[in-house]
């Protein structure tokens, strides 16, 4: 009964935006204990400022998540979100102020620069948030007893008009339902997550050929995963 409950609210989202979210919940919390601010031989973590906000934050949005995998309303999502985008404001403003967190003496006529747990944590929200709205919106509809989904012929007033709208200026709603599909699937959330650790891990080595080489293995082993789930699930529906 209780596993029948927990596939009914993982089945409520969309399971790889899900995932992502999870998992940059995760890289917060590790960016937030990592260094914030280098000069030299000399780093502060993110403890010793508003690390200690990012870390609770993401450790919220971490649990959330993890209830939301017993649940079938969309809270837990809404709350991740917003501690994420919570998140993203401190990282932002710590980005813009590095400078002052570290004093004269200890850096010793050095340069403040940021440090890669403030970068882990800048990167892990805009994923976390993403994943979020991802997770709620890429949901495929349901068959629902009772509720007819084949769309049936209506003639309305604003089918008419839209009938007698010139084709140059109407929406291409083709293409804007690919665009959405795409984004909203396996593929998609594969290509926003890689996106965001191939720009971590430029942040994190200043060269971007060898960041390319420390995206690969990562991509590979996430690109597999999500390919056996979008295998898996669709030999479930079969």
């Amino acid at each position: 009964m209780v596993a029948q409950e927990r596939s009914s609210a993982l089945a409520s989202v969309n399971f790889p935006g899900y995932i992502v979210a999870w998992i940059a919940s995760v890289v917060v919390i590790v960016g937030s204990v990592g260094p914030w601010a280098t000069s030299g031989i000399f780093s502060l973590p993110g403890t010793h400022g508003d690390g200690k906000y990012t870390l609770a934050l993401g450790g919220v949005a971490a649990v959330v998540l993890l209830i939301k995998s017993a649940m079938t309303n969309r809270w837990p999502l809404v709350v991740a979100a917003l501690m994420g985008f919570l998140c993203l404001i401190v990282g932002v403003v710590d980005i813009a102020s590095v400078s002052s967190f570290i004093s004269d003496e200890d850096r010793q006529g050095g340069v403040v620069s940021v440090g890669w747990g403030l970068w882990m944590v800048v990167v892990g929200t805009v994923l976390l948030v993403v994943g979020c709205i991802v997770a709620q919106i890429g949901v495929p509809p349901r068959a629902v007893p009772g509720i007819d989904l084949i769309p049936r012929e209506i003639t309305s007033d604003a089918e008419t008009r839209d009938a007698e709208t010139p084709a140059h200026i109407k929406p291409d709603h083709e293409t804007i339902d690919v665009f959405l599909d795409f984004w909203s699937s396996w593929r998609g959330v594969l290509v926003m997550t890689l996106l965001g650790w191939l720009a971590l891990a430029w942040l994190f080595t200043g060269n971007f050929v060898s960041a390319i080489g420390w995206s690969l293995f990562p991509g590979a082993v996430l690109g597999f995963l999500m390919f056996r789930y979008a295998r898996g699930n669709k030999s479930r529906k079969a």
